[in-house]
């Protein structure tokens, strides 16, 4: 049998233990929620923004075959695209 001081002692330090894990829980969900809410704001600007390199890339391509070639026809680019 243990003395009382020492059972109460326990109790209180078990309560303050759930507690801070309790607050350690529910922050890092909140982090958690936070960074994926960032990743995504962030993600959307670099897919544009590649997306637009891209197309300008695309663009300035086939507008160059054409001239070079004096088609308006230009090919895609792509690995399997003549040359």
């Amino acid at each position: 049998m243990t003395p009382p001081i020492v059972d109460a002692l326990t109790r209180a330090v078990n309560a303050h233990l759930d507690d801070a894990e309790r607050e350690h829980d529910e922050r890092g969900g909140m982090l958690k929620a936070e960074i994926l809410k960032l990743e995504r704001e962030a993600g959307n600007p670099v897919r544009f923004l590649a997306a637009a390199n891209r197309s300008q890339y695309e663009r300035s391509f086939s507008r160059s075959r054409a001239l070079s070639t004096g088609s308006a026809w230009s090919w895609p680019i792509s690995s399997t695209a003549p040359a």
